[in-house]
């Protein structure tokens, strides 16, 4: 197979004049090919329960990272914790135009493009934004499928070491 970068708007020509018979694209494009007749989904990634089925187990496809010799503690994560969340489920439950009211025009492109994100990524988001062991271990095991991690990275033995979950427990209101 041959690998070629298009762009997004030079991939969805390429799709539909038939140039190339398949691509990875997210929305806009996406739902909108797939809504015009013009492409069929073979496997659909966006919402956590289908990228499970497709590969085998959930898996974590986006997260917040601190470099292990980072002095951020809950008291530091804590409120950013709460403010993504907040964030989160204001995408989840107010209308396009009400964010796009609120966001630059570089963030929101075209009212109908941001329209097609939004819905497409308002089911992305994890419940809670909670990771578990499992989750991230299925990742790896991906990862680990495709291509070797490198030896400088250092992966502890107990993967629980690496989810710093107590700052968002505190912004759930969870006792940790």
């Amino acid at each position: 197979m041959t690998v070629q970068s298009f762009g997004e708007r030079g991939m969805v020509g390429a799709l539909e004049s038939g140039a190339i018979a398949a691509a990875v694209m997210a929305d806009p494009w996406a739902t909108r090919l797939i809504e015009e007749g013009k492409a069929v989904v073979l496997a659909d990634l966006r919402q956590p329960r289908e990228a499970a089925r497709w590969l085998g187990e959930p898996t974590v496809h986006a997260a917040l990272f601190a470099g292990a010799d980072s002095k951020l503690g809950p008291a530091e994560l804590t409120p950013l914790c709460r403010a993504l969340l907040r964030a989160i489920a204001r995408i989840r439950t107010a209308s396009a135009d009400d964010l796009e009211a609120k966001l630059p025009r570089s963030i929101v492109g075209t009212p109908e493009d941001f329209a097609l994100r939004l819905r497409g990524a308002r089911d992305s988001f994890l419940p809670d934004g909670w990771v578990t062991t499992d989750m991230l271990a299925a990742s790896l095991r991906l990862i680990r499928s495709r291509a070797p991690i490198p030896a400088k990275v250092e992966i502890p033995f107990r993967l629980s070491k690496l989810l710093l979950l107590r700052p968002l427990e505190e912004a759930l209101g969870r006792r940790p």
